[in-house]
Parts: structure tokens; C-alpha cells; sequence
């Protein structure tokens, strides 16, 4: 038996413009710069933007766990499951993407000629939302942001895998944004998930303005 999850992400087209591809030059550093991460070489510009392309562009599939009922290893289980997301990019559909997961486990399936069944269930599934950074709303926020904390925001594509983004979208008629209010120590989503209170209240100063821009 198999579960799959099929989420979205915030994240470019399969074909790379040059003003995409610009964007991944701009998010990393100069060709003439190399730069120290957590690892104990040095990362090039060419290389980080490959991780940016793989994190930001690519669709992506995992394998997150394969649970068998019985922790006994000598005794073969009556039943195994296992759970699969899916990271879909723009211009691919979401029905088409878990139609033609379906049907590809079930022929890999059938060519083992086991005796045993399989059932797949997909549990949710939701559309890619992907904004305009060139928009008016966007521009605001830019314009927002850049006079609290007094420099220019940088637009990265993740943030999309909120399933009602995309929805509201459509039901309101309106375009949405993307603004963070946190940082990379904040743990999102791990144990002490956390916010610091001089980010929440320029998150809030920042909305106001926010507001006042798009009148």
C-alpha cells in the first residue's frame, strides 16, 4: 500500500529566461567571489546557484518513510506502507502529475507479478502558486520592507507550499504575497519554533505601510 502527499512550491518554470536565470546570479554573489558555508570548503557562485536552481526550479520527489508492522527482522510482514510527497513547478498539473504517479506504481507493480495487492491514496493535493515579483503589490512591499530594516529585500522562490495561497488567489480575484517576518534561527517547524519580538513588530510596522502603499 502506498500514501502520497503532492504539495507545491514557490518556484520557477522548467524553461530558464534570462531573467530567471538572472535572478539566481543575483541571489547568490559575484563570479569573481566564493563563499564560506557550514561546509569545510568553499562553495563557488556557480555552485551555489546550482543549489538555488535544485531547491528553486526543480520538481522534486521523496520517499519519507517505508513502515513495516513488525520490528521483527527474520518474520516477513503481511503489509508494508509507505509515504511519498511530490514538489510540482509551474506549468505542470497537479491531476496529470498524480494520474501518471498512480499509473507508473501500478505497471512497476504489475511487472513483479506478485500475488500480493497494492492500494494507493493520495491524501492531498494542491496547485503551485507562484507571484510576480514585478507587480505593483510587490513593488510596495519591496518599498515596505526596505524602510524598516533600511535595505533591499531579497526574493527567493520558496514560501509556496501553502496550499490556501493559491486558492485564495482565485476566490478573492487578488494576487498574493509573500512576506517573512522571521529568520533561519527560528526553527520552522521543529521543536522551539520560535520569532523574535523585534521581528514581529517590524512585521507589523511593515504591514501598516504596506497598506498605505497600495491605496
Amino acid at each position: 500500500m502506498s500514501t502520497s502527499r503532492s504539495q507545491h512550491s514557490c518556484i520557477t518554470s522548467p524553461s530558464l529566461s534570462s531573467e530567471l536565470n538572472s535572478r539566481y546570479e543575483g541571489s547568490s554573489c559575484s563570479d569573481d567571489e566564493s563563499v564560506v558555508s557550514n561546509e569545510p570548503i568553499l562553495q563557488t557562485c556557480e555552485q551555489i546557484k546550482k543549489q538555488l536552481m535544485s531547491r528553486w526550479r526543480y520538481p522534486t520527489l521523496t520517499v519519507h518513510t517505508i513502515h513495516v508492522p513488525m520490528d521483527n527482522p527474520t518474520i516477513i510482514s503481511h503489509c508494508a506502507t509507505s509515504a511519498v510527497s511530490m514538489r510540482i513547478v509551474p506549468n505542470q498539473s497537479i491531476t496529470e502529475i498524480c494520474s501518471q504517479f498512480e499509473k507508473y506504481v501500478r505497471h512497476t507493480f504489475n511487472n513483479l507479478k506478485s500475488e500480493n495487492r497494492i492500494s494507493i491514496k493520495i491524501q492531498s493535493s494542491a496547485d503551485y502558486w507562484l507571484g510576480d515579483p514585478d507587480s505593483k503589490y510587490f513593488k510596495a512591499a519591496e518599498l515596505a520592507i526596505e524602510k524598516e530594516w533600511k535595505v533591499k529585500p531579497l526574493y527567493i522562490r520558496e514560501g509556496g507550499s501553502i496550499p490556501a495561497v493559491r486558492w485564495l488567489e482565485r476566490f478573492c480575484d487578488a494576487p498574493a504575497i509573500h512576506i517573512p517576518f522571521g529568520q533561519s534561527s527560528d526553527q520552522a517547524h521543529l521543536p522551539n519554533e520560535r520569532i523574535r519580538l523585534q521581528n514581529l513588530h517590524a512585521g507589523r510596522r511593515i504591514i501598516k505601510t504596506l497598506l498605505k502603499n497600495i491605496q
